[in-house]
């Protein structure tokens, strides 16, 4: 008895709803509209990014080459350069999935290779063509890059910034991983001088150094007023452009793709 009593309730509620939703009954010929209205939260990816230009090598002279072993080689190439800053233009209130970027240099490019030598510092390797030999591969440039990232979070009335590293390969092999990333004070200090004037207004106090964190803590919906910034920067007279000893081109030509996605 007392199912079906629980059951009787039910449908008598169900009943009322429908009957409520309804407009007053009309006869013969109808016209009307039905109109929806709603807010839309701001999701636009708050990320801003610059790409600089490789510095120039200029004309190599040839009595400033050395020869090591079968190979033709120049050293102390290139000039301090940065090549790619990104910044959060303003905090966001949470964090939350879609603005936690994979930073990739190199993609798809044969015989490219980015290796962690130190605390922020990564030695790339870039496959050389020439003109004279149809495009194809005929040498190397290997170079250091100085790699900064910070991240800045509030926990409950606590804010801090933390220097950035890699959480797992999906971070792209932009992000030093784990041991190889600058501490934030390091990486404030070596962004401010990258980016110069533009850099963001949130990052003009100083805060607490909050150690290192992931670039993928921008995914956790725990931190309030988060925001990140990013930048790479060519170390001066790291360049090494290498050739087999008797191929030497006289035009070369080096190509470093840059690609960001979001997850």
């Amino acid at each position: 008895m007392q199912r079906y009593a629980v059951h009787s309730v039910v449908t008598m509620a169900l009943l009322g709803v429908s009957m409520a939703a309804l407009a007053q009954w009309q006869e013969g010929d109808f016209n009307g509209e039905l109109n929806w209205q709603g807010a839309v939260t701001q999701n636009r990816n708050p990320w801003s990014w610059a790409q600089g230009a490789l510095p120039d090598v200029g004309t190599l002279n040839q009595t400033g080459r050395q020869v090591e072993g079968n190979q033709v080689v120049w050293h102390n190439l290139l000039a301090q350069t940065p090549i790619l800053v990104g910044k959060t233009e303003q905090l966001m209130p949470a964090g939350r999935p879609g603005v936690s970027p994979v930073i990739q240099f190199g993609q798809n490019i044969d015989g490219f290779s980015l290796t962690w030598k130190g605390a922020g510092v990564a030695q790339v390797t870039l496959p050389v063509t020439g003109k004279e030999t149809g495009n194809s591969v005929t040498g190397t440039l290997t170079f250091q890059l100085r790699v900064a990232g910070i991240l800045v979070a509030s926990t409950g009335t606590t804010r801090r910034g933390y220097g950035v590293i890699a959480g797992d390969v999906d971070d792209g092999n932009g992000v030093p991983p784990s041991g190889s990333g600058l501490s934030y004070d390091v990486a404030v200090s070596a962004l401010q001088a990258m980016a110069g004037t533009q850099v963001p207004t949130w990052l003009a106090g100083a805060l607490a150094d909050g150690g290192t964190i992931a670039l993928n803590a921008l995914h956790d919906g725990q931190t309030q007023a988060t925001g990140a910034m990013y930048g790479a920067e060519i170390l001066p007279g790291s360049g090494t452009l290498r050739f087999t000893a008797g191929k030497v081109p006289k035009h070369w030509r080096v190509s470093l793709p840059v690609r960001i996605t979001y997850r």
